[in-house]
Formats: structure tokens, sequence, C-alpha cells
């Protein structure tokens, strides 16, 4: 059996759209990475609705988890923590694109991806590159210029963030409209580095 449920944080609101085969679907807490993140910050009190089941893998199901991510989108709205639409269907969501995402995102969308990989999330966090590949990497950007190329690049850059609000928890700085959440204090970016603010 197939179950398709709703969890909803009871301190935060947060919401999650997943799927699970596990009979017991409360005690299951969700496989996405930013609702997972969300739970380390706040704990797991949270309130479970199953909202259909299905016996197998079928298109029904494809078309229930597609018209619930659209009708509530899910994946642009703050009010969700899901990251990509839910297929009902294990891996990436069938027909999208394995690449670089071309579709514009917002800024929510923007900044759960950024938080979703910060602090220890991040696949890089505690690691060192060897020396081996630091070489590897040095070899292969000799030569290139990787800052601002021109002036005109430079003004455009330097348009884009004044005046902007970022927050960061020390480990990351992102930029928000709103606080993303507890541990982040507002600040500025100030010559590459954040400017911190009351």
């Amino acid at each position: 059996m197939i179950y398709l449920y709703i969890k909803t944080h009871n301190k935060t609101g947060l919401k999650y759209f997943g799927k699970t085969i596990r009979e017991d679907v409360s005690t299951y807490k969700g496989s996405g990475r930013y609702w997972i993140r969300h739970l380390k910050v706040h704990g797991y009190d949270v309130s479970t609705e199953v909202v259909a089941s299905f016996e197998e893998e079928s298109q029904e199901l494809k078309d229930f988890c597609k018209n619930f991510s659209e009708e509530n989108n899910i994946v642009e709205s703050e009010a969700w923590a899901n990251l990509t639409p839910e297929d009902g269907v294990n891996g990436w969501p069938a027909g999208r694109p394995r690449g670089k995402l071309r579709v514009p995102r917002s800024q929510q969308y923007r900044l759960k991806m950024s938080m979703a990989k910060a602090g220890d999330q991040h696949p890089m966090w505690g690691k060192h590159h060897s020396e081996e590949s630091k070489k590897k990497i040095s070899e292969a950007t000799k030569g290139k210029v990787l800052g601002p190329k021109t002036e005109e690049h430079k003004e455009k850059l330097s348009k884009a963030i004044k005046g902007r609000v970022w927050w960061t928890n020390g480990k990351t700085s992102t930029l928000a409209n709103e606080c993303p959440g507890e541990g982040f204090r507002k600040g500025r970016m100030y010559r590459g580095k954040p400017h911190y603010s009351d």
C-alpha cells in the first residue's frame, strides 16, 4: 500500500507532502532535505494526516500527486517544505531534466534550497580537498578570470547587492525578504562579508 500524507509541524506550522509504504505513517519522518533540516532545528513535534492511499504505483497515483502539488503550490509556497513536486514514485520527478533547472525560481524557493545545504548539510561540511584535488583545481583555473571581467560587470554586481538585506547564522549568509528562522542575524554585505545590524 502506498500512502500519501501531509505532515504539519505543530510549533512552526510548516507543512510537508510526501509518500511512504510504511503502515505507521505517523512514525515516518519524511525524506525531504529542507523538511529534515527543519526537524533538526525545531524537533519532531508533528501532526500527520493521510490524504490518500493506493494499492500500487499507477497513473491515478501520479495524477493525484501532480494535482495536489500544483493546487497547493508546494514548491514555491513558503508554507510548504517541499523542494520538488511530489510524483508518487521514488527518484527524480518524471519528465524533469536532471541538469540545471532553467525555469525561473522565486526568492523563497532559492532561500529554501540555500538553507537545505547550509552548515553541516553541505556535502563538503567537515571535508577537505586532497592535495591532488587542489592541484587539479589549480590547473583547471590557470589563466581564467574568476572575478568580474569588465568595469560594466563590476558596476552591475555592485548595483545588484546595494540595499539588499542578508541573514547569517555564522556558517552561511543568504539573501531574504524575511528572516529565515531562529539562529539568524540580519546584516548587509559589505566588501564581500556580512555587516551585522541590530
